[in-house]
């Protein structure tokens, strides 16, 4: 198992999912993530690198909102 993701698996990863309007639990859909530019995928990439490394969920990510960090 690794433990970090780059830019480039994040991204890899989104582009093979199909598209899909349906909003998760924390209010985003696939179809947001399609569209993230490389601002939002190294932001998205290091949330998620943040998670697997610490086993917690970043405080960022606790109340569903990422618009205004």
């Amino acid at each position: 198992f690794r433990s970090t993701f780059t830019n480039e698996e994040f991204r890899s990863v989104i582009n093979k999912a199909k598209y899909s309007t349906s909003i998760g639990p924390d209010g985003i859909n696939m179809l947001i993530l399609k569209h993230l530019g490389s601002t939002g995928v190294g932001f998205s990439t290091k949330v998620l690198n943040l998670w697997l490394t610490t086993l917690q969920i970043p405080d960022v990510r606790k109340d569903g909102e990422w618009s205004h960090y």
